[in-house]
């Protein structure tokens, strides 16, 4: 897409992706992802699936890795009594990091992404 200011004409770089001629609201790589969870979507996060695993609170991470521009939640966990996503890291042009899926509590997720209006860390849902 052409973006057009003044008299002058530029193509327009995704945020996620780096890819020309699209925004991150129409990235195709960043939906094949998931859901990217915005701030009017971000009570979707409370959907994800409920997973048949037990976890105790030594293995939930206190912070996101400092590579991360995103986090692909593929579920949720209870670790006493709070809800704890479990979630892939997205490193910059929208590759998965090869590690085990981590788990962040919900307060560390929202803070990191400041609930959906960060411009530089992004929740994904996955299989939304």
């Amino acid at each position: 897409e052409t973006v057009v200011t003044g008299n002058k004409r530029h193509n327009s770089t995704c945020d996620l992706c780096k890819g020309i001629g699209h925004n991150k609201a129409n990235c195709a790589a960043a939906k094949q992802i998931g859901k990217r969870l915005t701030k009017t979507t971000w009570k979707l996060i409370q959907t994800v699936l409920v997973l048949d695993e037990t976890k105790s609170p030594a293995d939930v991470d206190p912070c996101v890795a400092k590579d991360a521009i995103g986090i692909q939640v593929v579920g949720k966990v209870s670790v006493l009594n709070k809800e704890v996503y479990k979630a892939n890291i997205i490193l910059r042009g929208l590759s998965t990091k090869d590690c085990q899926p981590m788990y962040f509590d919900h307060d560390t997720v929202a803070r990191w992404a400041s609930e959906g209006q960060s411009s530089s860390h992004y929740v994904f849902l996955h299989g939304n």
